[in-house]
């Protein structure tokens, strides 16, 4: 197995990914101050700065999931810029990335899972059903969207004053454990466990290496 890692690791560095994956237990202070912050699932696709970070100490349900969806943000095709005074905008991006990062990443997902179909399709379902949880908090978030400080950290601390923002930072701080209870509803607490991370990335880098690949058809 370390072996075969490693190989993989050879052909990753071999494709030169212009984009950086980045443990989540790195990320950067400015996002640590975010009073809705939560390193269980927290990941970024900063598509300018060609910067993917990603949960490195969380199980594997919320790290694949958050990874598809991530995925998803750094597809230009049809890309929504977000904007914090436009909920519609943001809103839809966040459903256009779903939809697309899937797509890219599990059809890598044998690698991970050593070809066994059986768990692609599970973690597939879980996948599904936590997209499910993270778009509800999304939605919750409509009226922080309201608010027009100039200043987006003053923003969010005036979002956090409100019911809405309390109701918004509750369901994140409850997210693991809404994820657990789900996993174990679908009686696939396997995906329970803690996420590997060089074979992660290894899949991971293989769907951004496609990614880029489009990204670069689609500048022609």
């Amino acid at each position: 197995m370390n072996q075969e890692i490693t190989k993989n690791k050879t052909e990753i560095q071999k494709q030169n990914l212009e984009t950086q994956i980045i443990r989540g237990s790195e990320v950067p202070e400015e996002s640590k101050k975010n009073p809705f912050y939560n390193s269980y699932h927290w990941a970024m696709a900063d598509w300018e700065e060609k910067r993917l970070y990603l949960p490195d100490n969380s199980d594997e349900a919320i790290s694949f999931a958050v990874a598809a969806h991530e995925l998803g943000h750094l597809v230009d095709e049809g890309r929504i810029q977000p904007d914090r005074f436009d909920f519609r905008a943001t809103y839809a991006e966040e459903q256009r990335a779903w939809a697309g990062g899937w797509g890219y990443l599990e059809k890598y997902l044998l690698d991970y899972y050593d070809n066994n179909f059986e768990a692609v399709e599970q973690i597939r379902l879980v996948g599904k059903e936590i997209e499910k949880l993270l778009m509800e908090i999304t939605r919750m978030t409509e009226f922080f969207y309201q608010k027009t400080d100039r200043d987006k950290n003053s923003q969010r601390e005036e979002f956090l004053k409100t019911a809405e923002g309390q109701r918004v930072k509750l369901a994140i701080n409850g997210l693991r454990k809404s994820v657990e209870q789900k996993v174990r509803e679908l009686k696939l607490d396997i995906f329970l466990n803690r996420i590997n991370w060089d074979k992660y990335i290894m899949v991971v880098s293989k769907a951004v290496m496609d990614i880029e690949r489009d990204n670069m058809e689609l500048e022609k």
